[in-house]
């Protein structure tokens, strides 16, 4: 896949969420689409758990248990840094790659 594979993808699960991933999973096969996703999914975490911290209605929620907060906004950007991190490796050992094993990897992901 391509950069704009990769950025498409990414703002699509970023925008909807759980619907976004599981669309751009679906919909596209190569491996710049999948990880967008997935990098995507990862920011998307963090911005819903940064919006239910923060807002009034989620008052009596958001008090305790700060701990978990902050664990969920570290998973999040480690998906999304994971998500990135593995496409540019991929990118750019892509030619180094034998046959064979491009194959597992495109089938793969």
């Amino acid at each position: 896949g391509t950069d704009g594979m990769f950025l498409c993808m990414f703002i699509i699960a970023f925008l909807f969420n759980w619907i976004g991933l599981l669309v751009s999973v679906c919909v596209t096969h190569t491996v710049a689409g999948r990880f967008g996703a997935i990098s995507g999914f990862g920011l998307s975490m963090v911005k819903w758990v940064a919006i239910v911290k923060h807002n009034n209605w989620a008052s009596g929620i958001a008090e305790g248990d700060s701990l978990i907060w902050w664990l969920l906004i570290v998973l999040g950007f480690l998906i999304f840094f994971r998500g990135c991190t593995q496409y540019i490796r991929i990118k750019y050992q892509w030619h180094r790659l034998e046959a064979s094993m491009r194959n597992r990897i495109y089938l793969m992901f």
